[in-house]
């Protein structure tokens, strides 16, 4: 699969999946056991809502622990090929 932005590509279908999250900095491949996103928005008075703030970290299976990694927004996301 192509590399495609972490912030995008993460969805809930994705639970249960192996996949690697890349960056400059770091890789990390597992199984994808959950994620978290926190944040907040903002609405103005013509319905646009815009993100102001959001914070997200996957959670792996890591020999039957549970590690979770922040995702930046340089991060890609791989699905690993025969999870998809």
């Amino acid at each position: 699969m192509t590399p495609r932005p972490a912030l995008e590509a993460l969805t809930p279908a994705l639970v249960g999946s192996t996949i690697t999250l890349r960056s400059p900095h770091t890789q990390v491949t597992g199984l994808l056991t959950g994620f978290h996103v926190d944040g907040w928005t903002t609405c103005t008075y013509d319905g646009t809502t815009t993100v102001e703030d959001v914070n997200v970290s996957v959670r792996f299976d890591r020999h039957g622990d549970d590690w979770d990694v922040p995702v930046t927004p340089d991060m890609t996301l791989e699905i690993k090929e025969d999870d998809q």
